[in-house]
Order: C-alpha cells, then structure tokens, then sequence
C-alpha cells in the first residue's frame, strides 16, 4: 500500500491467506513474521484479521515472556455471534479465549461485542478496550464534497428520470450479505420507479443475476462492479442497505451515515449498533416484507430520509478518524508507558 510506505519508516509485506484451511501458507507466514519480531525487536505487536492474529500472536509468545512484547488483539465482530451454529459458536469460543489469553490487550468495535466480553470475562477488566471501529474521515465522506454534477453522472449512466428513486448497496457478493433479501425484497415493492444499485464483485454475483432475471428485475436492478466513486453512488441515492447474516462495524453503512444517507439495514450486530443513533431503519434478518416497506418509506418519505441523514451524519462524529486514533494512542501509551516514559 503506497499509503502506508508513505507513513512509515519501514514496511514489510508477508503474504498470507485468510483461510483457516491453508494451514502451510499460516506456518509459513508464522515463521517470517517471528523473524521479523526477533531482528527487529519489536516492542508492540497489534493484529486484526482472524488468521493473521492467530499466527502473529502463537509466535509472539516467546517474546512476551522473554523480553515483554506487548500484544494488542483488535476483533472486528467476536468470532462467535447470537446466529452463529451451537457447534461453530463452541469452537469459536475456544478460539477466542485462546488469543485472547496471548494478548495483553482487546480491542472491540461495537457496544455488543464490549458487553459480551466483560459478561464472558475473556480478559481482565483492564485488559478490554472498547474502540469505535478503526476510524472514518468525516471530511473525506462529507456530502459538501460530492458535486452535483458527479451525482448526475450517477443517475444518467443508470438511465434514471428526475422522479425514479435509487437504493445504493455495496458489499461483496457472498453468502453473508444475503443479496437474495433485497432483491426479493424489489419484487415484493413491485415499483417501477425504484432502482437498486448493486456495488460490488463476488463468487455469487452471478447466482444473484441469475435470480434477477427469473424475477424480471432487470430493467430495475444494475449491477455496477467494483466502484472508486463511492460517495457519489450513495449521494445518488435516496436509502442505502445492507441486509447481512453478521457483520462486525460494516464500513459502507458507515459510508453512507457519513454521507447523510440513511439505511434500511438487517438487525445483525454492527448494523444495528451503527443505526441505533437514529440514522436508519433496522429490520428483521430475512424478513424482505419489512425490508420493502422500510425502502418504501425512506424513498416516498424524502423528509423523514433527511432528517435520518442529518442524524446519521451526526452519530458518526464518536467514529472520526481523529478520535480513534487519539483512543490507539491512548492504549499504546498504556501497553508502552512503563518502559517507554517519554512515549
């Protein structure tokens, strides 16, 4: 990432999969990154993504005991989830408990999340962070800076008229994200004036098509790809959705409450958590009759879609970029303090 050999003094790429089953891509990618701790004595180790926490932590721990590596695990959504299989859920769990117990510290990004941990006692008391996802630019994602013109561009390249409305949804097309709902959710509105935009690439694109088309929606639903003009796709639109399984803190719903858009979203957790500051409406998981009358209403409704903007807009100022670095900060002065004064 150019951004990041911008950023720093030294940037290393080891490459890795994120498929737990690629058990000798992990060994190998365990044993470049211990090497990489021990020539370069690291002093703090931070982790995210589930495989790559699991490796870099397991081989951090000879560290931690030798020369106090300190280790800082941030889940993006607990493995474990209310929808998740009893037997999933169980080794999960384990899993969890597991890095948690080679971190010195947890990091979660939603409410939910910091309530099942402190309930489930994971780590100490003092050891939980709870931090507000890993930080939007609430500059960069502001409607002031989408033009008119680009909004236009939006709407005339998917034929719209002055009076059609658009729904805007942009997320990869897995099982997850449960496309089938909101596509099934166009059929049951049987309007002709509502568009839905689908942003986005995945293995299961072409299986939503295919069902796009048996349902007659082709007039009505456009499938855009993969985008860079994301602002410009939700200012287009009158509501935005995401109706996934589970989510951690979901970035194109916090996109589009950036962008004073509001979303008709799924009751998963993250989803709900960022709409619970008024930005949206919150549905039942695959109930596609209430997912329409939600789009219904955001769409035939444009002042209640406004006042939902402005809100939306407004609970995303705890996720600035700002503040949550400022929060990372705070915890690397705490992990780092002690042998570090003047940090």
């Amino acid at each position: 990432m150019p951004e990041c050999v911008a950023a720093f003094d030294e940037v290393h790429d080891i490459p890795f999969s994120r498929n737990p089953l690629k058990l000798n891509a992990a060994r190998v990618a365990g044993r470049a990154v211990a090497k990489l701790m021990e020539e370069k004595r690291i002093d703090l180790v931070h982790v995210h993504t589930p495989v790559g926490s699991f490796v870099t932590l397991q081989n951090a721990q000879h560290l931690r005991r030798s020369r106090g590596l300190k280790t800082v695990y941030t889940a993006h959504g607990l493995l474990f989830h209310p929808r998740g299989l009893p037997h999933t859920n169980f080794a999960f769990k384990i899993l969890e408990r597991i890095m948690c117990r080679w971190s010195d510290y947890l990091v979660v990004i939603t409410p939910s999340d910091e309530a099942v941990a402190r309930r489930m006692k994971i780590v100490p008391h003092e050891g939980l962070f709870y931090m507000p996802g890993v930080g939007i630019d609430l500059e960069q994602f502001s409607r002031a800076r989408v033009s008119q013109l680009e909004i236009q561009r939006v709407r005339d390249e998917l034929n719209l008229s002055p009076n059609d409305k658009l729904v805007t949804m942009v997320a990869e097309f897995t099982r997850n994200k449960r496309h089938r709902d909101v596509v099934r959710a166009m059929a049951r509105l049987k309007r002709t004036d509502v568009h839905l935009a689908l942003v986005g690439e995945g293995a299961r694109r072409g299986e939503i098509e295919t069902l796009v088309n048996q349902l007659g929606l082709t007039r009505n639903i456009h499938f855009l790809g993969y985008r860079r003009d994301i602002p410009a796709l939700f200012c287009a639109a009158n509501c935005a959705t995401l109706t996934s399984r589970r989510e951690g803190l979901p970035r194109s719903v916090m996109e589009a409450l950036c962008l004073e858009t509001p979303v008709v979203g799924s009751n998963a957790r993250g989803i709900s958590d960022l709409l619970a500051g008024g930005g949206g409406i919150v549905v039942p998981l695959g109930d596609t009759s209430a997912l329409a009358d939600g789009i219904r209403e955001l769409v035939d409704d444009p002042e209640k879609a406004r006042k939902m903007g402005r809100a939306g807009r407004e609970s995303m100022v705890p996720y600035a970029l700002g503040n949550v670095l400022a929060l990372h900060e705070r915890l690397y002065r705490r992990a780092l303090g002690d042998r570090f004064p003047g940090v």
